[in-house]
């Protein structure tokens, strides 16, 4: 009894609730204030205090001889400001099992308030992120709301549109068709898919191939706005009248959707009426144009049947660059290569992808169709004045393979890791007894060419980035000493109807010295380095400079 005497006022000192006393004892709490005051009372609380302090570190010495046995060489002197500085036998081969949990739990902290902030900044409904240190799950998240109307929350399971990080995954296909010797990423096109016609620039035929389509070098247009210029240079030409807009329509184009016409707009034979003087007339029944009109192929609602039939929307449209000379982006050229994909593999895109998904092991990661249902999926928002608004139905069909699969953010790092496993894999020196690792789903070489910058593919003057085969690379620039330093990071964004995502891969570098402890003790075996998922159901929010920040957190927290 005494004992419990003693615990009990241990406990109001150190926390001064009284939430303990209820939970032991009945009786009135000022009982044991007097006798804790008491010579009696302060001894058996000396008494207690050392027992649990003896029992707690001998459970601790124990915990630390089973799970810690290998001896790893640490030299810890404090510096200047009072921290540790920790140096071990090759600071590159810390493991994730090194990572003090404590550094851990204020990275997630610091973490939260980045995404917070975030969120604030761009009144962001909800939002999902998953972070991965050398292959395992250490922060997945939900925050706000998947479901504002109906408030269910978001969490780490919620799937959204990812947009054009179906780009890598698309990639993925083309690189294990390219390892089987069934596709060649330097023969035009048109080994693959005859029906895309021959193209001239300036007069002069121009060949495009697999690889400079993938690396947004074909010179293919990107979405048309109603003005029928691209959306990358829609602040660049003047506006056109009316009666620009009118092109001629092919019986293609009807075939696939008859409310399309070739330069994408929506015909007005049916919401137009002309005046005698010639000029065009609206009917009261036309609605007046709103937010969700600024680019019309961007809000398709017409099912494509098949992958040729989204391809009439721009086979036929003149080159925008001369091919393999300028970067421009275009989710249109990776309908192409999903034509590509189907010739090469000799099976429909869909399916074709969803048995890579399944190798891979992304069970939330598929087709954005309407009609299945989808577990946990959200719902999308953008802003009109200032004011959260549903988005408007869309249909993804005609552009699967640069814009149109769903997933979560554990199939995102899931998949991050599956990469970055492949890329590392041959880097890997074996240990002594280590048991021989499985090979990558791709093989290292291709992922290395694949995460190779492509000089003429300028992705980003200011943070130096390149496209690749499908993914934009950052490689390691630091141009002087203790100025901005730029880590090397492969990552993919993504801006869909509704909803913006990242993929970022921030690897580490595996020790290739004999001598290196990690490497005896198999920690340092791939994949080594950070993934960051982050998905939000909100319209035009860039995520890639936060989704950097937060893996910067994570890796000083691991090192």
């Amino acid at each position: 009894m005494q004992l419990i005497k003693g615990y009990v006022a241990i406990c109001r000192l150190q926390s001064r609730q009284r939430l303990h006393y209820h939970l032991l004892t009945t009786k009135p709490v000022r009982h044991f204030s007097t006798e804790v005051n008491t010579k009696k009372g302060r001894f058996w609380a000396a008494v207690t205090g050392f027992v649990l302090g003896s029992s707690i570190g001998t459970l601790a010495f124990f915990r630390n001889v089973v799970n810690c046995p290998e001896n790893i060489s640490v030299n810890c002197e404090p510096t200047v400001d009072g921290r540790k500085n920790s140096q071990r036998t090759d600071s590159r081969c810390r493991s994730f099992r090194d990572t003090d949990l404590n550094s851990l739990d204020e990275a997630k902290k610091k973490a939260r308030y980045v995404l917070l902030r975030k969120k604030d900044e761009f009144g962001i409904p909800g939002l999902s992120v998953a972070v991965t240190i050398d292959g395992k799950t250490v922060w997945a998240e939900g925050l706000g709301f998947s479901d504002v109307e109906n408030h269910v929350k978001c969490h780490d399971k919620t799937v959204m549109r990812i947009a054009s990080i179906s780009k890598p995954l698309t990639m993925v296909a083309v690189a294990k068709l390219w390892e089987e010797g069934k596709l060649d990423l330097d023969q035009p096109v048109q080994k693959y898919v005859p029906s895309f016609p021959e193209k001239t620039f300036n007069n002069e035929k121009v060949t495009i191939t697999v690889r400079q389509v993938l690396s947004h070098l074909g010179g293919i247009r990107h979405y048309h706005d109603k003005d029928n210029k691209t959306a990358e240079k829609k602040n660049d030409a003047k506006e056109q009248t009316s009666g620009d807009k009118v092109s001629e329509k092919k019986d293609t184009k009807n075939e696939i959707n008859n409310s399309v016409e070739k330069d994408g707009k929506v015909k007005k034979n049916d919401t137009m009426k002309k005046k005698k003087d010639g000029t065009e007339k609206k009917n009261d029944t036309e609605k007046k144009e709103t937010w969700d009109d600024k680019f019309d192929e961007f809000y398709y609602k017409t099912n494509f049947k098949s992958v040729e039939e989204s391809m009439k929307l721009f086979q036929d449209d003149p080159l925008t660059k001369k091919p393999g000379t300028t970067y421009q982006y275009t989710t249109f050229g990776y309908t192409l290569v999903s034509a590509v994909v189907e010739a090469a593999a000799n099976e429909k895109f869909i399916p074709y992808m969803q048995k890579i998904f399944r190798e891979l092991g992304l069970h939330h990661t598929g087709p954005d169709e309407y009609e299945p249902l989808v577990y946990n999926r959200a719902r999308y928002y953008n802003r009109k004045n200032g004011k959260l608004m549903n988005t408007p139905y869309v249909d993804l069909s005609y552009k699967w393979a640069g814009g149109g699969f769903i997933s979560n953010v554990h199939d995102l790092v899931q998949f991050g890791n599956a990469m970055l496993y492949g890329y590392q894999i041959d880097d890997h020196k074996q240990g002594d007894g280590d048991l021989k690792l499985l090979p990558g789903y791709l093989k290292s070489e291709t992922l290395k060419e694949m995460w190779s910058i492509v000089k003429s593919a300028k992705y980003s003057k200011i943070n130096n980035e390149y496209y690749g085969l499908g993914w934009v690379v950052g490689p390691e620039t630091a141009c002087h000493g203790f100025c901005r330093h730029q880590h090397h990071c492969i990552h993919h964004t993504g801006g869909a109807v509704g909803a913006s995502s990242v993929l970022l891969i921030y690897p580490s570098a595996l020790c290739l010295e004999d001598e290196c402890s990690a490497i005896k003790t198999q920690k340092c075996t791939p994949p080594k380095g950070i993934v960051v998922a982050i998905l939000v159901n909100l319209q035009g929010v860039g995520l890639k400079a936060t989704a950097y920040e937060v893996a910067k957190l994570f890796d000083e927290a691991n090192r």
